[in-house]
């Protein structure tokens, strides 16, 4: 009799001590109990991650940004249908003009209202006019530099702004500090709007004004985001023609930048845009040219274009009236390994220069090159991560239902 009663206790403690764990481990997120004094809980993730890979929300999307410097019809992001995955458009507005600070304003409140029923974000483009003498005249005083975050502190709150997008060029190696001091002034001063500052850098070269100009390291601890202008490999002006962004170039540039500028700082520059080379008598011009424009002089001349992999583009060339034109092409195969390049190196997304010189099917390129290959990614990193919570779930509720049921019979053998 004495052993059926202890046999019925050591069942009664068993119901009593294991009930509370099957019910929890119907829950979504489980509490296992380790010991008298310690739980674990592992929080599974929800059985539908992402339901449709082709409908990223843009709050958790790679940013996809396009310069836009011209309003025309055909290209106003404000008026044509929305852009398949493009979510932050960053319009040419604002340049300092004069020595005091005074920023010319071509911003358009109607464009802002219209970006934000797409969807978009707008993050409005300030220059420097390219000036070295006004910008170091304007560096330099602190009355001038006041006016010019004073100024933009009133357009964020008259266009109802996201970001501003600071396009400061051609500046003084000798004022490289006074440049990151103004940065970091706007910066604190916009800080409090939640307006995102980022800024256009190039790739790191030993080129005075346009490339040593910068503190990247300095800047890039200041800014939200820093756009590496990865073209102009071979500028308008170039001695010699040549690619515009070969992709081993591009590449090199987004390695050398990473050695100041986080990678989760750094948004990746493409072109839209290429040039055609005219050689003749040993003088070298360029022209810009548009996709559309390449496409119709392949279609023209009857090209054969040749893929070009050390490139990453396809190259072309004729000869006419006793002159040589070369062509490096951007186009969708182009693009698409420049773009995998921000997949690559883990960076938050692309900038492209600029709106108008795409072809339309450039953006689904960039579209999925960006957000479907890393959702599919990070659906992979997160059903991966779920069954290992399960197992361990699995193997956590094991082990603890046996410390239960020998903590118990020691409960019962003590009594």
């Amino acid at each position: 009799m004495q052993k059926y009663i202890k046999w019925r206790m050591m069942a009664l403690v068993l119901i009593m001590v294991l009930l509370p764990e099957i019910i929890l481990a119907k829950s979504e997120a489980k509490t296992i109990s380790l010991d008298a004094t310690h739980s674990k809980k592992v929080v599974l993730q929800q059985e539908k991650i992402i339901e449709d890979n082709a409908n990223i929300a843009i709050s958790n999307a790679k940013i996809n940004l396009v310069w836009q410097p011209t309003f025309e019809a055909a290209n106003n992001l404000a008026i044509i249908d929305k852009v398949p995955g493009m979510n932050v458009v960053a319009p040419s507005w604002f340049s300092i003009v004069s020595t005091n600070g005074f920023i010319k304003d071509c911003a358009d409140a109607n464009y802002v209202v219209n970006a934000h029923t797409k969807g978009y974000k707008v993050w409005a483009l300030i220059t420097n006019s390219f000036d070295p003498d006004l910008t170091s005249t304007v560096l330099h005083d602190p009355k001038a530099r006041s006016y010019v975050v004073n100024q933009l502190l009133f357009f964020i709150e008259k266009y109802n702004l996201d970001g501003i997008n600071l396009d400061f060029e051609n500046i003084y190696d000798e004022d490289k500090d006074a440049l990151t001091v103004f940065v970091r002034e706007i910066k604190t001063a916009l800080k409090p709007t939640g307006t995102i500052v980022s800024m256009d850098i190039t790739v790191p070269s030993e080129t005075s004004r346009w490339s040593t100009c910068y503190n990247r390291q300095a800047l890039g601890g200041v800014v939200d985001y820093m756009m590496l202008m990865a073209y102009d490999e071979h500028w308008r002006t170039s001695p010699v023609s040549g690619s515009v962004a070969s992709i081993g170039w591009v590449e090199t540039g987004i390695i050398n930048t990473l050695k100041s500028v986080p990678a989760n700082k750094l948004i990746l520059g493409i072109p839209f845009y290429m040039r055609k080379w005219e050689e003749n008598d040993g003088k070298v011009t360029a022209k810009t040219l548009t996709m559309d424009a390449a496409e119709k002089l392949i279609r023209e001349k009857q090209l054969q274009p040749q893929w070009m992999a050390d490139q990453g583009q396809y190259y072309f060339e004729y000869e006419e009236d006793g002159k040589l034109y070369r062509i490096w092409q951007e186009d969708a195969r182009s693009i698409a390994l420049k773009v995998g390049l921000a997949d690559k190196y883990q960076l938050p997304g692309v900038a492209a220069w600029r709106k108008g010189f795409e072809k339309p099917e450039i953006w689904d390129v960039i579209d999925k090159s960006l957000n479907v290959k890393s959702a599919l990614k990070e659906k992979n990193v997160l059903t991966e991560t779920k069954a290992e919570a399960l197992q361990l779930n699995q193997n956590d509720s094991k082990r603890s239902n046996e410390q239960i049921v020998q903590l118990a019979k020691k409960k019962i053998h003590t009594q």
